[in-house]
């Protein structure tokens, strides 16, 4: 931040476009309404089908530009929000081996729980289906 910025900062934190006007009960409620859509899209679905989204638009413009320029399909398949996780790479389908731990049939063997799976690995087969379908057509 530079000095005028860090002037303007009330003693609250809130910047001078925050403070110069409290809100009316509307803008609060519409606040409220925001807060809550927001917290809605917090849930794992979404976060899962927004990756696969993700994953599938990227996967399709790298194929697009990919019989032209092999440099730029990879320069697009490289790219990835690191707030988003490990990039697992192109749409495919799951191991069994990411979704368990151990060997079938030996003591210790399991099943990953849900908070264990990333929504990026839950992401791939999802993408994989987008991909499946826009091919057919």
């Amino acid at each position: 931040m530079d000095d005028q910025q860090n002037q303007n900062e009330a003693a609250d934190g809130r910047s001078d476009s925050t403070t110069v006007l409290e809100r009316t009960p509307h803008e609060a409620m519409l606040q409220r309404v925001h807060d809550e859509v927001q917290q809605a899209l917090a849930h794992p679905a979404h976060q899962v089908y927004f990756r696969a989204g993700l994953i599938a638009c990227r996967e399709y413009m790298a194929r697009f530009v990919e019989a032209e320029s092999p440099t730029i399909a990879a320069s697009i398949r490289a790219n990835w929000w690191p707030d988003l996780g490990p990039d697992m790479g192109p749409p495919r389908l799951m191991d069994w081996s990411e979704l368990t731990e151990g060997e079938y049939g030996e003591p210790g063997f399991r099943c990953r729980e849900p908070h264990e799976i990333s929504p990026t690995l839950e992401a791939l087969p999802i993408a994989e289906q987008f991909l499946m379908r826009s091919n057919k057509q």
